[in-house]
């Protein structure tokens, strides 16, 4: 009960009765006003809240881009590095048969190019980890199969090479005797026994130096066709990997989203190595004719 015995609720009817005379007494002028602004003042907030909400799709989806296209490009990093490692290991397979090229520095390199190909198998798809293992352990199975053959020819080199030394100082010395005989002529020697005993010196060191440039040449002579046959296993080791060299790229060109065509493609890398091929075959022949067609001394041309 309210005041004086009265319902509760009849102050709040007399209140509302008021304020409806009040809102009676308000032009309709200012109704339409006051409804037109707050229509436009809710199409506002809804505009607003409808653009806030395409930006933040926007930004999401631009971080999402940046994102992708961040991945692409270190993983597109990652999988030609190891392109290039994989390249330079086949070239060390070709560089054992330079013998100018120290086989330490070949498996060095050997070891350094692996290291970017050990990492893309991180990142790397299935078929692409398949094919560059594939290539790797058969470049590495060529490797080790050709090293003896290598160190072979490193162990025959190093011996030409002390002969070599041996015949220059041999040369040297007999040198030094020429120019003594010379001293002894400016000076008038007439002394028999020592113009004697410096011929023979000469004549000595003259005779080891001969025999020594003969040694090395027989050293040549007997090493350079196993150096030829090196180089004619080297050259098919090379062509045989070919096909895997065409499964790298072509899995790695699916992964940067490359069209490929593998037959297309293997056929152009024959085609491109094919003719430097041919040309270091056909020297190759040529050098082991000329060499089979010169006449051999005695104890020539055995292993």
């Amino acid at each position: 009960m309210g005041v004086d015995g009265e319902p509760w609720y009849h102050g709040v009817i007399m209140i509302l009765d008021a304020f409806a005379g009040y809102v009676g007494q308000v032009p309709a002028e200012f109704w339409g006003i006051v409804v037109g602004a707050a229509i436009a003042l809710g199409g506002v907030i809804l505009s607003d809240r409808a653009q806030e909400k395409r930006q933040r799709a926007d930004q999401t989806h631009d971080r999402t881009e940046r994102k992708k296209d961040r991945e692409f490009a270190a993983r597109k990093e990652i999988l030609l590095d190891a392109a290039t490692g994989l390249y330079g290991m086949t070239q060390c397979v070709s560089h054992l048969s330079d013998l100018a090229i120290p086989y330490a520095q070949i498996m060095k390199d050997n070891q350094e190019y692996a290291v970017p190909v050990a990492r893309a198998y991180i990142i790397a798809s299935d078929e692409t980890i398949r094919a560059m293992a594939a290539l790797s352990t058969g470049v590495q199975a060529d490797l080790l199969r050709l090293s003896y053959d290598r160190s072979e020819l490193d162990k025959a080199q190093r011996y030409a090479s002390t002969i070599e030394a041996k015949q220059r100082s041999h040369n040297e010395a007999a040198e030094r005797v020429i120019e003594r005989m010379r001293q002894f002529n400016f000076e008038g020697m007439s002394d028999p026994a020592r113009w004697q005993k410096a011929n023979a010196m000469h004549d000595y060191d003259r005779k080891l130096a001969l025999g020594a440039a003969e040694e090395r040449d027989s050293i040549g002579q007997q090493t350079f066709p196993r150096h030829m046959a090196l180089s004619e296993e080297v050259l098919k080791a090379a062509k045989g990997r070919w096909p895997e060299i065409v499964r790298v790229l072509v899995a790695i060109r699916r992964e940067l989203g490359v069209p490929t065509d593998e037959a297309e493609l293997m056929r152009v890398i024959e085609d491109s190595s094919k003719r430097p091929t041919e040309e270091l075959e056909r020297l190759i022949a040529r050098i082991r004719a000329d060499v089979e067609a010169r006449p051999k001394k005695d104890g020539e041309g055995k292993a």
